[in-house]
């Protein structure tokens, strides 16, 4: 059960979901950016849980999109801001210990090739140590720009059409206003 409906959106092409985001501002959403490169015109629907039930979701166009110059990472400007949904915000908290546990969210695949969802998902994750990572995958692992999550053993991770969605902390388990971004789904192995 989520502790926070984030106000995460769909890409869609061609009517076909494909990556998450968040909304970090009333006007701008943060994403992996080779997820704008699969469309120049996405559909986004903001706010929603089933992607199903299109009435739940507020449907928007993008204004502008800014790229990261190195990192998998982009900003979308909305032609128009979400007023009626709350931003989630961003961690800036540069202490934030290995074993914490975090959540990614996204509409992925439900198994490795596996059958995409309609409904919102979500997975907690432990953090896991830039050394352990940099052990892990040592010619992809940034130790200043990435960051990982996720178990030893496998069996529980972020998917195929999760890329562009939050991982989330609560600094507090039982304060909801101590939830924050701290990454985008961009790869794993």
């Amino acid at each position: 059960i989520l502790k926070l409906q984030p106000v995460e959106f769909d890409f869609k092409n061609n009517g076909k979901h494909f990556c998450g985001a968040m909304l970090i501002h009333p006007s701008w959403l943060l994403t992996a950016k080779h997820c704008i490169k699969i469309t120049a015109t996405p559909l986004i629907m903001i706010g929603g849980l089933d992607l199903n039930n299109t009435t739940e979701f507020i449907m928007r166009k993008v204004l502008k999109v800014v790229e990261h110059p190195d990192l998998d990472v982009a900003l979308i400007q909305l032609e128009q801001p979400v007023t009626d949904r709350t931003p989630i915000k961003v961690n800036n908290n540069p202490n934030i210990n290995p074993g914490i546990n975090s959540e990614a969210i996204g509409w992925g695949r439900l198994s490795e090739n596996g059958s995409l969802t309609s409904i919102l998902q979500e997975v907690s994750l432990p953090l896991v140590s830039n050394d352990k990572c940099a052990s892990l995958y040592s010619d992809k692992f940034q130790t200043n720009n990435h960051l990982c999550a996720g178990y030893e053993e496998g069996k529980k991770d972020a998917c195929q059409g999760d890329s562009g969605g939050p991982l989330i902390i609560m600094w507090d388990d039982s304060d909801i206003s101590t939830q924050f971004l701290i990454g985008v789904t961009s790869w794993g192995i």
